[in-house]
Parts: C-alpha cells; sequence; structure tokens
C-alpha cells in the first residue's frame, strides 16, 4: 500500500513522558535507528509502552487492553531527498471494518464484537501492546537522515479528535490521547555493501601506501 508523502509541521524538542494515574504511557519504536541502501526498504515496529509507578496496577489489563489507537508520523530534518514511507502493517488485533489508512497518519481499532481489547505482553513494570509495523524506503543521498516522529494523531483543533482509549471504554469517555508521550526513529542512508567494501579497500590502499 502506498502512503503519500505529506508535510506536516513538528516541534524539535525533547519528547515529555506524560502520566495517567500513576501509569506512564509512550509510544516507542523498535528499532529507533535503520540504516538504509539508496532506495532500500526497512520496517520499523510502533508499540504503545504501559510503565507501572508508585506500586501502581496496569490499566491496560483492569480494564481489557486498548480498544482503538490512532498515530501520526511526521517526517523531518534537513535531508534534501528524505526517506519515504511507504506501507502499514496492522497487528493482528486490530482489524476492525473501520479502520482508516491516512497519508502519515493510522486509525485503527479491535473488532467491537470481539472478546477483548489488545492488552500485550508484560515484562516486570513494563507493559507493551504491538500496533503496527511500518515500511520506510531510504532516499537516495547518501549520508542523509531523515528524523520520523511518532505521535498521537489530532485534527488542528487539539483535542477534537481523540480515538485512544481502553477496551472497557469504546465511547471514548476517557482518551489516553492526552497522556502518550511522542516517539522518534531515524533512517540514515548508507552505502551500498559492495561500494562501503571498495571504499574500504581504497582506503586501505592509501594507508599501505603512506608507511
Amino acid at each position: 500500500m502506498k502512503l503519500n508523502r505529506c508535510v506536516i509541521a513538528i516541534v524539535a524538542a525533547m519528547p515529555v513522558v506524560l502520566a495517567h494515574a500513576a501509569v506512564v504511557y509512550q509510544f516507542e519504536c523498535e528499532p529507533a535507528a535503520v540504516d538504509l541502501a539508496p532506495g532500500q526498504t526497512g520496517q520499523v515496529a510502533v508499540s504503545l509502552v504501559e510503565r507501572l509507578t508508585d506500586g501502581s496496577g496496569s490499566l491496560l489489563e483492569a480494564r481489557g487492553g486498548l480498544g482503538s489507537f490512532d498515530l501520526a508520523l511526521a517526517p523531518g530534518g534537513t535531508a534534501t531527498d528524505p526517506a519515504q514511507l511507504t506501507g502499514v502493517l496492522l497487528d493482528g488485533r486490530f482489524d476492525s471494518a473501520f479502520n482508516i489508512v491516512l497519508p502519515m497518519a493510522v486509525i485503527a481499532g479491535c473488532d467491537p464484537l470481539g472478546p477483548a481489547g489488545a492488552a500485550g505482553a508484560a515484562d516486570g513494570q513494563t507493559r507493551r501492546v504491538g500496533l503496527a509495523v511500518f515500511s520506510v524506503t531510504a532516499g537516495a543521498v547518501v549520508g542523509e537522515t531523515t528524523i520520523v516522529t511518532v505521535g498521537d494523531y489530532d485534527t488542528p483543533e487539539p483535542g477534537s479528535f481523540n480515538s485512544t482509549f481502553y477496551w472497557d471504554d469504546l465511547e471514548a469517555a476517557e482518551p489516553l490521547d492526552g497522556a502518550i508521550a511522542p516517539a522518534a526513529f531515524a533512517v540514515t542512508v548508507v552505502p551500498e555493501p559492495a561500494t562501503a567494501l571498495l571504499l574500504a579497500a581504497a582506503a586501505a590502499a592509501i594507508t599501505a601506501g603512506k608507511r
């Protein structure tokens, strides 16, 4: 599925982790840095991470998991030929017929007739819910880096579109949208493997000639 490039304004600032009733939520990108040859395509998985603080219990577990989510992706940086988002594969739990994939944005929900939402897997005080895997294609200029910010999707009027909520809150009376800190991943264009080997050999020959 081809996603058209869209220019989205972003604020270049360090993300601030926000709390929701002693539970901290943040998006996470894995990997956070991708090295690709010119025109090569790689994948980045995006998850919602719940971290427990002050002895709190998991709200995702208590409230049936995540019922729906929305994401916006904003490429930024100074690359003259930036990386492009070229596809998205939703996690299998988000299989609703009402899913929407927009340029640089995804709105998806679990089947409302299903048994529960997406509760993810816990590891100590951390719980991760897989949301989607994005395909990203590198630009053509070796050495350039594109920074893609992943955050909450919203309309131009903040707070007018909230669609990240617990499974037991399908009316979105207590949305999580304002309580999730953004994340980011970097895509850097590196030489083709063969080119890299040739450059390394040339550098070694020059070094040997100077001895």
